[in-house]
């Protein structure tokens, strides 16, 4: 379950970012997101939950908070864990440019 993904990955720390997570030699996934098939590079998972993560959404024009964009604008996948915190998705230089919630990710077969 998402929890269990958390765990074993562990949270962001920015003292750690270049160094391997807990799960594999490299410290890099690829996941691939069942709410538009991209496929990312899972970097970690945030310290915050999705209910609290906030940014601004510049398409709304207002700061909403990860879950609340995740329930508009991909309303055929709604979140059943959003007191969970996100994976971790963006750049190596900004991993949380880039949050997915966990449910909605799968890890790429063969790593």
């Amino acid at each position: 379950d998402a929890r269990s993904i958390a765990d074993r990955i562990g949270a962001y720390d920015p003292e750690r970012k270049n160094k391997k997570n807990k799960l594999t030699e490299s410290g890099l996934y690829k996941v691939q997101a069942q709410h538009n098939g991209r496929v990312y590079t899972l970097r970690g998972v945030d310290d915050r939950p999705l209910t609290e993560r906030t940014f601004e959404d510049k398409e709304a024009g207002c700061t909403r908070s990860v879950a609340d964009y995740f329930a508009h604008k991909f309303a055929d996948f709604p979140l059943r864990f959003p007191q969970l915190p996100g994976a971790l998705c963006g750049s190596g230089q900004d991993p949380t440019k880039c949050i997915v919630p966990l449910e909605l990710l799968k890890f790429i077969s063969g790593q």
